[in-house]
């Protein structure tokens, strides 16, 4: 072609998995001049054009229910973010498995605290139905508290029963023996089955 014809950018035909195309450009890199197919230039000299492809986001399996349109030549795209109603709730398990060891029986209300501090963070997240469940274990273990909801109505009323029951298990007439070392396996186990 003579310098200073006008070419038309030709359509993409090539394809590429996972990618969707965006443009073409003057550089492999993208850092060129972008062209859009169909457009018309004129050329002063050889040039070659790169293929520019951008990688297809998966939106789906989110709690945020998000769409986007496909890159244009100026790597730009509308999003669009769908947030959870207003009376939309997750609910949240929690378990802790707690060491009955001595440092418990030495410790038990600040064990409780600490707990219900865990749990305070929690309770202050927007959309969140808080459960919560405690093992304690020993040389076995045993539950010290059902998994069950825990509100800002509800709270003190579980803090005050995890510190009797986090005494109990210090007891010689508890389910927890504290004799032989502490088996962290069984706590695991004995918490893990607490989520049915």
């Amino acid at each position: 072609m003579d310098q200073g014809s006008n070419v038309t950018i030709a359509a993409n035909t090539f394809s590429r998995d996972g990618y969707t195309f965006t443009g073409w450009n003057t550089q492999a890199d993208g850092t060129g001049t972008a062209y859009a197919a169909g457009e018309t230039i004129s050329l002063s000299e050889d040039t070659t054009l790169y293929a520019q492809w951008a990688e297809i986001v998966d939106w789906n399996g989110s709690e945020v229910g998000k769409t986007a349109t496909n890159l244009d030549i100026n790597y730009q795209s509308d999003v669009t973010l769908s947030l959870p109603a207003a009376g939309y709730q997750k609910e949240v398990d929690v378990v802790f498995a707690i060491d009955c060891s001595s440092v418990l029986e030495n410790n038990a209300a600040d064990m409780a605290n600490a707990l219900y501090q865990m749990a305070q963070e929690l309770l202050e997240k927007e959309h969140i139905l808080l459960n919560i469940g405690v093992v304690g274990y020993g040389h076995n273990a045993d539950v010290l508290a059902e998994l069950q909801p825990v509100n800002a109505e509800n709270a003190d009323d579980f803090l005050a029963a995890l510190t009797v029951a986090f005494e109990n298990s210090l007891t010689d007439d508890s389910q927890i023996d504290h004799d032989g070392g502490s088996n962290v396996q069984v706590g695991i186990r004995v918490a893990k089955n607490l989520f049915g």
